[in-house]
């Protein structure tokens, strides 16, 4: 992250860079650490999507683009594009499709719960 962030966010002065920087690090720090693991040869195409489709969560929730905004700014980003290196989930149309198997992910969780611990589905267990 730039100097420049650091001492905006420290003075409490964010602007649109300094926030784009700031995803951009935060990014970057959770693909090193955290997706990395998961990049393994061995992990199906879904297993890779779902890496990415989170990555693009993170940025969305930290910038509070919506999808459509956000691909906007991957066309335009040349730092974006370069940090994500997207491959599966790298346009919209494929972003709204996993975005709805996750949904429909979901309910059917939901339903099981419903039908196996007899609750209404919201209500959370620790075993």
């Amino acid at each position: 992250m730039k100097i420049e962030t650091i001492s905006k966010i420290n003075k409490g002065e964010l602007d649109g860079e300094s926030t784009l920087d700031f995803a951009l690090s935060h990014a970057e720090k959770v693909k090193e650490g955290v997706l990395q693991s998961w990049f393994k040869k061995g992990a199906s195409r879904n297993d890779k999507a779902l890496n990415e489709f989170l990555l693009i969560e993170i940025i969305r929730s930290i910038l509070g683009a919506e999808p459509r905004c956000f691909f906007v700014l991957l066309s335009v980003s040349r730092r974006l594009r370069a940090l994500l290196d997207l491959k599966y989930v790298d346009d919209l149309e494929r972003y709204k499709y996993f975005k709805r198997k996750i949904k429909n992910l979901k309910g059917r969780l939901r339903e099981i719960s419903k039908r196996s611990l007899g609750t209404e589905g919201d209500e959370s267990f620790a075993f």
